[in-house]
């Protein structure tokens, strides 16, 4: 949308109130927080692929990314987006403005609208001879939990005062449109760790759904864990990923009142995949690293033991390759353990 106006104007007295506090909630915050954190530590290749399919784009991959400021003042009144992305194409800064809603708000189409204004203040504006032009970005909400009464999309009528009329259309996005698989694709793997949430409530109260959790769980961790491997995307968002599908997964069991002997069975068997693998380690000056989380004794054991095994196998000379396959250790941790080795011979 393009919208041009002269700047010359004054000020109303509605825009020189201070603005409403809008702070987020704290469980807001970790959800976004886990949300911004993958958008910077994914390589830009998964963000363009990621904005072309919620914005239904075709844009290369090998487009100009740039992750813009969220945060706004004016008036004195400061205002945060959740994620603003610009990717440049034949000299065009094309901006988007993804909003990540936990539950239903009566307030979101506002608060859309007002941030697309001032994201197009901040990031799409062009003067020329007192004449001001607005790029205003496109915009879209996710919605991680959703229901019968979630709108399809949402619309601001704005009527102006020369008489005529435009529509601000927003459209909306749900996490229950997207399957287990479909989450662990390139263009979606961003929205993986926040797949638990649809099994929030009643839907956890029978055998079958917990089984099915479990199996969904343990396949996106899989998953995430063979695009680590292979360096599709860094040791560090994979970790980011898997820890933070572990903890919303904890949240969504507390929350359902599952027995307790069936969560213990859920969190173990996730645990135990968690641990057991490559993820499990952060090179950190030594390749014995640290575990995320608490791991059991005999898992860190068992880890150790791959570690050893390696060192021995590399001193006899094996391949990097057959050290990797026999081990199962990542890239990241072997490269730390022949590098100690040679510093060490």
């Amino acid at each position: 949308m393009i919208i041009s106006f002269q700047t010359k104007r004054r000020k109303s007295a509605r825009e020189t109130q201070k603005e409403p506090n809008l702070a987020k909630t704290k469980k807001r915050h970790n959800t976004i927080s886990i949300f911004k954190e993958l958008i910077d530590e994914l390589p830009d290749e998964y963000i363009i692929l990621f904005i072309n399919a919620l914005f239904d784009r075709n844009y290369p991959t090998d487009a100009k990314v740039t992750r813009l400021a969220t945060e706004s003042r004016l008036n004195g009144a400061e205002r945060r987006s959740d994620i603003i992305i610009g990717i440049k194409t034949n000299k065009k800064n094309n901006i988007f403005c993804i909003e990540l809603q936990s539950q239903s708000d009566m307030e979101i189409t506002l608060r859309i609208f007002e941030y697309s204004c001032r994201a197009a203040l901040q990031h799409g504006k062009t003067q020329d001879e007192g004449f001001l032009t607005l790029d205003f970005p496109q915009c879209v909400v996710f919605y991680l939990r959703s229901g019968a009464k979630t709108p399809k999309e949402l619309t601001i009528t704005l009527n102006l005062p020369d008489g005529s009329t435009t529509g601000f259309k927003i459209p909306v996005k749900k996490l229950e449109q997207y399957s287990p698989h479909e989450l662990t694709e390139d263009s979606k793997i961003i929205l993986s760790p926040f797949y638990p949430i649809l099994y929030e409530g009643s839907p956890l109260k029978t055998a079958d759904n917990l089984k099915k959790l479990e199996s969904e769980v343990l396949t996106i961790i899989d998953k995430i864990k063979h695009k680590a491997d292979s360096s599709a995307i860094s040791q560090k968002a994979a970790e980011l990923i898997v820890s933070a599908l572990k903890s919303i997964l904890n949240n969504v069991i507390e929350k359902s009142n599952v027995p307790k002997r069936e969560a213990e069975s859920i969190m173990e068997a996730a645990a135990k995949r968690y641990y057991l693998e490559p993820l499990n380690w952060r090179a950190e000056g030594k390749a014995e690293g640290i575990l995320i989380g608490e791991a059991k004794s005999e898992a860190k054991g068992i880890i150790k033991g791959k570690i050893e095994a390696a060192k021995k196998m590399f001193a006899k000379g094996f391949s990097f390759d057959d050290v990797r396959d026999i081990t199962g250790l990542s890239t990241q941790v072997l490269e730390q353990i022949k590098a100690e080795s040679a510093v060490g011979a």
